[in-house]
């Protein structure tokens, strides 16, 4: 083995070694906790979806039916954001989408 293949090996190790050292057990406790917000209390986790799609569903509640639309249509938009956008026009536009195709037929 040459002294290039030495360094590699030796940079491996070093960094092999010193990835293992700052991996710790993460308990679960430490991944969620409480709020308590108007009285009520919510438990989350670090990785909690349903709290994201309410937040942005609550965002989002106020929009027109043409602007929902397009969020939807939007790629650029990540995927909490447009199913939040769905969620948010399935409760509020949807009857009236429906009830109207019935109508119609």
């Amino acid at each position: 083995m040459n002294k290039k293949h030495l360094t590699y090996l030796l940079a491996l190790l070093v960094l092999t070694s010193a990835t293992a050292a700052f991996c710790q057990d993460i308990e679960p406790n430490e991944l969620s906790g409480k709020i308590i917000t108007e009285g009520k209390t919510v438990t989350y986790s670090v990785f909690d979806d349903r709290m994201l799609l309410d937040g942005y569903a609550q965002k989002y509640s106020a929009l027109p039916q043409e602007i929902l639309i397009e969020m939807i249509k939007d790629d650029t938009l990540n995927s909490y954001k447009i199913a939040a956008a769905v969620r948010v026009f399935n409760n509020n536009f949807s009857n009236e989408l429906v009830s109207r195709e019935k109508k119609n037929s």
